[in-house]
């Protein structure tokens, strides 16, 4: 599937790989030497110049944010209404924590609709 190449560890892989390429474009300094995603012994190809995984270095840099800001809002919902889920959206919302970029906001749903009813008296 295409989004799972903008899942959250592949964002990250990329951003471990390409860390002096994003800090130089940051401070608007050029990088002469970089290692690519899928780089191997010393292959140093430009494939992408000018961005990482066919995005441009800051909209790649603001999707690692947004996708870490939405896997951490995932974890603490799970978190704050864990007594309160059914034992269906317990599975459920720890597999989509685990699964790829649309995986925290299924997280989300879950956690949302999957709560205990409480008996009104």
């Amino acid at each position: 599937m295409i989004l799972e190449k903008y899942a959250l560890p592949n964002l990250l892989k990329e951003y471990f790989y390409n860390k002096d390429r994003i800090a130089a474009y940051f401070k608007n300094e050029p990088v002469q030497h970089y290692r690519l995603m899928g780089a191997q012994n010393g292959d140093l190809t430009i494939t992408d110049p000018n961005g990482i995984l066919g995005l441009s270095i800051a909209f790649f840099t603001i999707l690692i944010f947004v996708s870490l800001a939405i896997w951490l809002v995932a974890i603490y919902m799970i978190i704050a209404n864990w007594n309160n889920l059914e034992d269906w959206a317990k599975v459920i919302s720890i597999l989509g924590l685990l699964t790829g970029f649309v995986g925290p906001i299924v997280t989300i749903i879950i956690v949302i609709v999957g709560k205990k009813k409480t008996k009104k008296n």
